[in-house]
């Protein structure tokens, strides 16, 4: 569901004025960091060990399946006009709607945001929305803050991780 919403948004992303952009940018950042601490409190513990069941050797259900598809398309379409999904909505959608423990999340986000990315970036050059000067500098930047962040992240509590990803939303949100 991802792929489509992501192609769609990437050239729809160039007619959104400015102000709406950063509006729209801002709000999915909140809202998505109140949602990961929303979870982290008040909802039960998550059953589940793995993005492929519920932590009992079960596959996830039909309704779960079609859940994810347009929880793929929903991320898909954010992703490809804020950059966003790839990271912060597909945590929120897994920890929150999916119910994947933290750990396991985190991995299966990458993966699923690896895609998108590749989409919408592809999406995005096309349409003529690339600076890859800058883009090249900040993967250069980026490789000491993924290893060190993927190093601790194996390590952390499963509470402390939702807390500080969602206080760096709500900051980068506001």
């Amino acid at each position: 569901g991802g792929i489509p919403a992501s192609i769609t948004a990437g050239f729809v992303a160039g007619m959104i004025p400015k102000m709406l952009f950063r509006a729209l940018i801002g709000g999915v950042l909140v809202f998505v960091a109140l949602l990961i601490l929303w979870e982290a409190w008040y909802l039960p513990k998550s059953s589940g060990t793995n993005g492929g069941g519920d932590g009992n050797g079960n596959h996830f259900s039909f309704k779960k399946k079609i859940l994810a598809f347009f929880s793929g398309a929903l991320m898909g379409l954010v992703s490809g006009l804020t950059s966003i999904g790839t990271g912060s909505i597909i945590i929120a959608v897994l920890l929150v709607v999916l119910r994947i423990k933290p750990k396991h999340a985190v991995g299966t986000a990458i993966l699923e945001g690896a895609v998108l990315l590749g989409v919408g970036a592809l999406t995005h050059i096309l349409a003529g929305h690339a600076d890859f000067r800058v883009a090249f500098l900040l993967l250069i930047g980026s490789i000491p803050g993924i290893w060190l962040g993927s190093h601790y992240c194996a390590k952390a509590p499963d509470k402390f991780l939702r807390v500080a990803v969602s206080v760096l939303l709500i900051y980068a949100g506001g």
